[in-house]
């Protein structure tokens, strides 16, 4: 079953490596998690991805933070939270920067329009 899932689904390079190393994979499992090393983004890829992401016009506020949190924790488990923040900022849409680098005083000042 293994075998024609995988010979059905995968193509190119990622076919001629399942190819290669058919015999060592027996599960599910093991083929996804050897897929997954042979063929993970490089972290140059990755953080290229982080650095032009942008928020797309129709895209949730959610939707984006979770992709922005996702690509930060790939290039590093440890980033700081102020860089995690300036490319949450730098990608998100300008109708709602300007509601998010709005100083308050304090937690409890209303924001003004």
């Amino acid at each position: 079953m293994l075998h024609s899932i995988a010979t059905i689904k995968l193509g190119g390079s990622a076919f001629n490596w399942y190819d290669n190393n058919k015999d060592h994979l027996q599960t599910w499992r093991d083929l996804k998690q050897h897929l997954l090393e042979r063929f993970k983004p490089s972290l140059s890829a990755i953080k290229t991805r982080l650095k032009e992401r942008k928020q797309q016009p129709d895209e949730l506020l959610n939707a984006y933070y979770d992709d922005i949190i996702d690509l930060c924790k790939q290039v590093d488990q440890n980033m700081p939270l102020h860089m995690i923040v300036d490319y949450l900022q730098d990608g998100m849409r300008n109708d709602l920067k300007i509601h998010v680098k709005r100083p308050l005083k304090t937690l409890d000042d209303e924001p003004t329009p």
